[in-house]
């Protein structure tokens, strides 16, 4: 059931601000106890810097550092409307097979969440994915904002509470698809997401998750913007698949609304699939 006009404001501003400090239980209390994105900021800082230390001795045994030079690109390979992991922007002329190894301790580690791609919906996603095609997502999506902000470290407060009010402008889809990556993989999903050829287009056509909810490959499409229900990628990937998968979900800023194909759901509501 939707939860209403008013509730739905408050909890999306709840939200907006937790996904703004993360969820780090240090950089909560110093938000709490001083009501300060700057508090907040400063652990957060620490707890990156500590990330890079700890990326730096996956390395240990070359002095390419190739795991922080990955964390240090993560937010640019994000920025890019086509968020699929770039190994050129880690280095020049580096190929997957060289990182494949790093990518795969970052993620034993719990510094990112990694998204393959499925080549066909099915069940068993795992047997149907391409682990040189990927999308990388920092485990919380606070520390993402950190590392986006992190030369802004004397107007943190000023430019997070701009941000919390619409008032700076930033790229949402980024940070928005980074927080859903973050409420399914702590709810046990394992991430993929879908390329895929249509008749309707000559590009290559993009879904931002495929999850398995009631044994059923379940696309999952994440809008930031005004205009949920605008999502030609999605309807083209029901189109070609329909009969294979479940119930598809746009998460968006608005109140829950089902409708026939599709479930709208807020954002705050993404942990629940």
């Amino acid at each position: 059931e939707p939860v209403g006009e008013m509730i739905h404001k408050r909890i999306m501003g709840a939200y907006l601000t937790y996904m703004l400090v993360g969820g780090f239980p240090r950089a909560v209390s110093k938000f709490i106890e001083k009501n300060s994105f700057a508090a907040a900021e400063d652990v957060k800082r620490s707890i990156l810097n500590l990330y890079m230390k700890d990326a730096a001795k996956l390395d240990s045994e070359n002095s390419s550092n190739k795991a922080r030079a990955i964390l240090n690109a993560l937010p640019s390979n994000l920025e890019k409307h086509d968020k699929t992991f770039s190994p050129g922007m880690v280095k020049e002329k580096t190929g997957m097979r060289e990182l494949r190894r790093t990518i795969s301790e970052l993620e034993d580690s719990m510094m990112v969440n990694i998204c393959y791609r499925s080549t066909e919906p099915a069940v068993d996603l795992e047997n149907h994915s391409d682990h040189d095609d990927l999308k990388m997502y920092l485990c919380d999506t606070g520390l993402l904002f950190t590392q986006s902000f992190n030369v802004l470290k004397e107007d943190s407060d000023a430019i997070y509470r701009s941000i919390l009010d619409g008032e700076v402008q930033v790229n949402r889809g980024m940070y928005f698809e980074n927080m859903v990556a973050q409420e399914l993989t702590m709810s046990g999903h394992r991430l993929f997401f879908s390329k895929f050829s249509h008749e309707g287009s000559e590009k290559l056509q993009e879904v931002d998750f495929i999850i398995v909810k009631e044994r059923r490959p379940t696309p999952v499409e994440v809008k930031s913007g005004k205009r949920p229900r605008m999502h030609k990628s999605l309807d083209r990937y029901m189109e070609k698949y329909g009969d294979r998968l479940g119930t598809a979900f746009v998460v968006c800023t608005s109140d829950l609304e089902v409708c026939e194909d599709v479930t709208y759901l807020p954002i705050y509501m993404a942990a629940l699939l």
